[in-house]
């Protein structure tokens, strides 16, 4: 149903079901750092206490970063982010997913737990940026959530 505007929709079962999501962004063509375009794609699973992948832009993560949160680089491999053209880019994604699939359940489980406060620390900050000026209804691009 087209009419449903899904930003807003959550699925708490595909959440409680995995360890990491991956963020599948609305727009993935190559841009620079100033016209990355991010949405509530990005912004779901650190609601939800989750480290992620983004299959997005060059510099999805980066800015990420820029904006003060953890993107577990502990964890996963984000050398994708910068890489162009898209195609290596989809191919090195693919090979992180694939890696991170590899990782038993008992592993995720311990990595989770022991990054409780690093994912908790996301959420606060999201939260803090929720109260000031983050909307995930809204893109994010150029430095600034679109109206």
């Amino acid at each position: 149903d087209m009419h449903i505007n899904m930003t807003h929709q959550m699925c708490p079962e595909s959440y409680f079901n995995s360890y990491f999501n991956i963020v599948c962004e609305s727009n993935i063509r190559s841009s620079d750092e100033l016209t990355t375009f991010l949405t509530e794609k990005t912004f779901k699973p650190i609601l939800w206490y989750q480290p992620f992948i983004i299959v997005g832009q060059p510099y999805s993560i980066a800015t990420l970063k820029k904006d003060g949160y953890d993107v577990f680089e502990d964890i996963i491999d984000h050398s994708y982010d910068t890489v162009s053209p898209l195609v290596k880019r989809i191919e090195m994604v693919q090979h992180e997913i694939i890696r991170l699939c590899s990782i038993s359940k008992e592993e995720w489980s311990e990595i989770l737990s022991n990054n409780f406060i690093r994912l908790h620390n996301n959420f606060l900050n999201l939260k803090k940026r929720g109260n000031q000026e983050v909307r995930l209804d809204h893109p994010y691009y150029k430095g600034k959530y679109l109206k």
